[in-house]
């Protein structure tokens, strides 16, 4: 970084703001740290919320020092950070959503007793901090006047789970690092500490100490059971957006570890909703604006460059009343990847034209050969490991590994295309598999391959046997079906799509043990023989 006689001084001084450090009591008399930066010339009046988990004591700022948040203060907003219970200078215990709604909504009543309060409040945060707002944004108060989401899914059941499978590569390891933050400096963990035996022994392995939190969530794996329409379960959040009234902002990335769930929140809002909110899709991952771990730069890509000082903007509309530039109100608006364009509608649909290839004899074709059988071992104590979360865990968009790359991962690929293929919306895949087992599962990775020959992945699923087919029976040649979350992508001529089916992510997935029951209880696993029927298996896209 270069440094400047004027990057010397603090941000606040550069900004020429006033800072002010708080003790702010929560409703049980914990005291929550609590910064407050006052423009000391243009203050409009308004005030932008924040509360943050990521800080230390030594670091109180690294959301602001780091990140634009601090062009709030340049517009004359009044900027509010609180450190959330249990982090950084804060008070009290970290346990992940659990005090957020009650926290927040005191932070809330506290700035409106301030000196600054103007009656204009709008929040603001990625991911997590998006979350700590979503809690009690039902009840936030006519003064929240609006919202800019980034990058997080409301619903608790989807940040744990895909179909059942718990997210070892998501919120397993964050919820580990989080869970008495401030207090518990050492715990007993690493990625394997996921594949013990039994895992009802999780918390008192790691933590030391037996603790409702991660043991109640890993009981539920069902999205349908009642736990998840509980406060412990996230109903809180889960029903943020029922009746929203404000104009909010949502963001995330084709390959964040919420894509989906953001979709399907935009397609949740009602009309009228929905007809106040914009939702920007950019062609990166958590990181969302790029950079990170993202391999590939993407033309036009950065949300940035192409709606600068996008936040503050956001919230300048609001105030004034106006249509924000770039983005429009009801609307999705979505970077076509390697078309190096951005389009716009009030859903992202499947593409109007279904493209579909039969998984052949290592091959993915037009043209469908005669029936045959691929079976492979499926070792729940040594997993397939895969590179790159594609959308539904951390890593994103990342480089694969050869095809076949080992005994267990079964690699099908076109030739190289003949043209250009605009893909947009929902792929699925379509097995016809068997297993020797009563329970079993089946994972599936899309990738293409570039004419360098380098591999890309773009979409996973996973699902078990019993999900589908509550009695299977062993040996029995069934159907099973993968659907991705959607996508926009160019395909050019001359490169190849690549399908991987395997039945096992790590570190992504937790393993499946090839037994039917709560794999919280489970004390051993069985080895599985899994049979894939080329011929009689699809991959289905969707081209726009």
């Amino acid at each position: 970084m270069k440094i400047t006689a004027e990057s010397c001084f603090p941000f606040w001084e550069r900004f020429e703001a006033e800072r002010h450090e708080y003790m702010v009591p929560a409703a049980d008399g914990a005291k929550l740290f609590t910064l407050v930066f006052s423009p000391l010339s243009h203050a409009n009046g308004a005030v932008v919320v924040m509360r943050t988990p990521y800080v230390t004591p030594e670091d109180p700022l690294p959301e602001v020092e780091r990140g634009p948040s601090a062009e709030f203060l340049r517009a004359g907003y009044v900027l509010v950070i609180q450190h959330c219970r249990g982090c950084g200078r804060s008070e009290g215990i970290c346990v992940p959503y659990n005090n957020e709604r009650q926290d927040g909504l005191s932070l809330l009543a506290w700035i409106r007793k301030q000196p600054f309060y103007n009656k204009e409040l709008y929040l603001t945060g990625g991911s997590y901090l998006s979350s700590v707002h979503l809690s009690y944004l039902n009840a936030a108060g006519e003064d929240v006047k609006g919202a800019l989401l980034e990058v997080q899914d409301c619903n608790r059941y989807n940040i744990l789970y895909r179909n059942g499978f718990f997210k070892c590569g998501l919120h397993g390891s964050w919820a580990v690092r989080m869970y008495k933050k401030n207090q518990l400096k050492k715990k007993n963990f690493t990625n394997d500490s996921f594949r013990t035996f039994p895992l009802s022994s999780f918390s008192k392995a790691v933590f030391g100490e037996e603790h409702t939190f991660l043991d109640e969530e890993m009981s539920h794996p069902d999205p349908a059971d009642p736990f998840w329409e509980t406060p412990d379960g996230g109903s809180d959040y889960k029903h943020a957006l029922d009746d929203l009234k404000i104009p909010v902002l949502f963001t995330t990335g084709f390959y964040d570890i919420y894509t989906e769930g953001v979709l399907d929140m935009w397609e949740h809002l009602s009309p009228e909703s929905r007809s106040r909110c914009a939702l920007a899709v950019t062609p990166y991952s958590h990181a969302y604006l790029g950079g990170g771990t993202n391999p590939i730069v993407y033309q036009n890509g950065d949300l940035g460059a192409m709606w600068p000082n996008f936040k503050v903007e956001w919230f300048n509309a609001i105030r004034e009343k106006r249509t924000p530039s770039f983005i429009t109100p009801g609307s999705v608006t979505w970077h076509a990847q390697h078309e190096g364009i951005w389009r716009s509608a009030p859903h992202l649909e499947n593409g109007a034209k279904e493209l579909c290839f039969t998984l052949n004899d290592h091959t993915l074709d037009q043209k469908t050969e005669a029936e045959k059988e691929i079976t492979y071992t499926y070792n729940p104590c040594n997993p397939a490991e895969f590179k790159g979360g594609c959308c539904n865990n951390f890593d994103g968009q990342q480089l694969q590994d050869p095809p076949d790359s080992r005994y267990d991962i079964i690699s099908f690929l076109t030739g190289p295309l003949e043209r250009d293929v605009l893909l947009q919306g929902r792929a699925k895949v379509k097995l016809k598999a068997a297993s020797d087992c009563e329970d079993t599962c089946f994972y599936a990775r899309l990738s293409y391959v570039n004419k360098e020959g380098l591999c890309y992945c773009l979409r996973d699923d996973i699902i078990s046997l019993s999900s589908q087919h509550p009695d299977y029976l062993p040996g029995t040649p069934v159907e099973v079906v993968l659907e991705f979350a959607p996508n926009a992508v160019k395909i050019a001529a001359g490169e190849r799509l690549r399908l991987d089916i395997s039945s096992s992510c790590w570190h992504y997935f937790l393993p499946h043990r090839n037994k039917k029951g709560s794999f919280r209880e489970m004390e051993s696993a069985a080895i599985a023989r899994n049979t894939i029927f080329t011929g009689a298996s699809k991959l289905i896209l969707f081209e726009r």
